[in-house]
């Protein structure tokens, strides 16, 4: 299964994070906010992305985790 993680909930909680990729699964990168990226823009897309990949791939163990893929 692949997790859809915020990167602020893996700022705010860490052990969930770090229990989802301790059980096996695959990380994906939902962003940082939840934004409604489409209606964002380009800089706010790509900062918000940027700074859920760093929240996320913070711990070593999620780094291995993250799934560089997307479905469109």
């Amino acid at each position: 299964m692949t997790a859809r993680l915020l990167g602020r909930m893996a700022e705010e909680l860490p052990d969930v994070a770090r229990a989802i990729v301790d059980a096996g699964h695959e990380v994906g990168v939902h962003g940082y906010e939840d934004l409604l990226l489409v209606e964002q823009g380009p800089a706010v897309t790509c900062h918000d992305i940027s700074r859920a990949i760093a929240a996320i791939t913070a711990d070593e163990r999620r780094t291995a985790a993250v799934v560089a893929r997307s479905r469109w």
